[in-house]
C-alpha cells in the first residue's frame, strides 16, 4: 500500500499533524515542571491523534484495499484462480489490520519521542502514568478506526462508482462524529420538536464516536490497564467490539455475494 501515492500523501499529512499537535501542546504548556494540565493534555491529544485523525487513515486504507485492485483488475485475476473468495477477504483483513497497527505504533513512538524532545526530564517523570493510559486508548482507538475501515471497504464493494463510495464514506464519518446529528438536534429544538430531539440525542449517544469519547473520558478519570478494561470488560469497549463485528460480517456477506469485477 505504501506504493500508492494517495495513501503516501495522507500518511505524510497524518505525521505532520502529529508533530503539529506536540508543538501545540508545548506552546500552551511550556513549563519545565510537570503538572496535571500537561498530563491531561498529553493523554487527550493522543486520543485525538489516534482515533479522530486515524479514522481518516482507516477510511482511505479501507477504500484503497478494494478500489485499487478493482481498478487494476487484480481481483478478477484472483477470482478466476482456484482461490476461494473468503481467502481473499481474509488476507485483506489480516494485512490491513497489521498495516494499521504498524502505522499507529509508529505514530505512538513519534508522539512520545517528540514529547521527550520538548519536555525532557519533565516528561520522563510522568511517563509511567501516561503509558498506563496510552495502552487502553491505543486498543480502543484501533477498534474504532477498524469500524470505519470496514465501513469504507463495504461501500467500495457494493458501490460501483468508487468516487461515490469514498464521498459517502466521508459523509458517514461526519454523521458518526455527531456533527450532523448535533445540527439536527439544534434545529428540532428551535422549532419546538423536543420529542424528536430526544430521539436524535439517543442516536447520537449510540454512535461510535460518542462511545469512543466516553471510553476516553473513563480512561482519563480512572486507573486503568490493558487487563482491567477486559476483565471485567468495559461496557463502552464491548459496544465498539459489537460495531466492529457487525461491520466485518457485512463485509463478508457483500464480498462473497457481490459482483466485484
Amino acid at each position: 500500500m505504501m506504493n500508492n501515492r494517495y495513501i503516501f500523501l495522507v500518511l505524510a499529512l497524518y505525521f505532520f499533524m502529529v508533530s503539529y499537535t506536540v508543538y501545540d501542546i508545548y506552546s500552551k504548556i511550556s513549563g519545565s515542571t510537570p503538572d496535571v494540565n500537561l498530563f491531561e493534555a498529553i493523554v487527550s491529544h493522543y486520543f485525538s491523534i489516534i482515533s479522530v485523525y486515524g479514522m481518516l487513515i482507516g477510511i482511505v486504507v479501507g477504500f484503497m484495499a478494494v478500489s485499487s485492485e478493482r481498478r487494476n483488475h487484480a481481483l478478477n485475476t484472483l477470482i478466476v484462480k482456484p482461490v476461494y473468495r473468503d481467502m481473499i477477504i481474509n488476507g485483506k483483513f489480516i494485512g490491513s489490520l497489521g498495516y494499521l497497527f504498524c502505522i499507529f505504533f509508529i505514530v505512538t513512538i513519534l508522539y512520545i519521542s517528540e514529547l521527550l524532545l520538548f519536555y525532557g526530564n519533565s516528561f520522563i517523570s510522568i511517563f509511567p502514568e501516561i503509558f498506563a493510559k496510552i495502552i487502553p486508548l491505543f486498543v480502543a482507538s484501533l477498534l474504532y478506526v477498524l469500524i470505519f475501515f470496514f465501513l469504507s471497504m463495504l461501500l467500495s464493494i457494493i458501490i460501483k462508482g468508487q468516487s461515490y463510495a469514498l464521498i459517502l464514506s466521508i459523509f458517514l464519518w461526519e454523521v458518526f462524529k455527531g456533527n450532523i446529528l448535533g445540527g439536527i438536534s439544534t434545529i428540532l429544538s428551535s422549532i419546538g420538536m423536543a420529542d424528536y430531539r430526544d430521539v436524535s440525542n439517543f442516536i447520537s449517544g449510540a454512535i461510535p464516536f460518542t462511545i469512543s469519547d466516553e471510553f476516553n473520558m473513563y480512561v482519563q478519570e480512572h486507573s486503568t490497564s490493558i487487563i482491567s478494561i477486559f476483565f471485567p470488560p468495559n461496557f463502552e469497549l464491548v459496544k465498539l467490539i459489537l460495531y466492529l463485528v457487525i461491520m466485518v460480517v457485512l463485509c463478508y456477506i457483500a464480498f462473497l455475494r457481490s459482483d466485484i469485477s
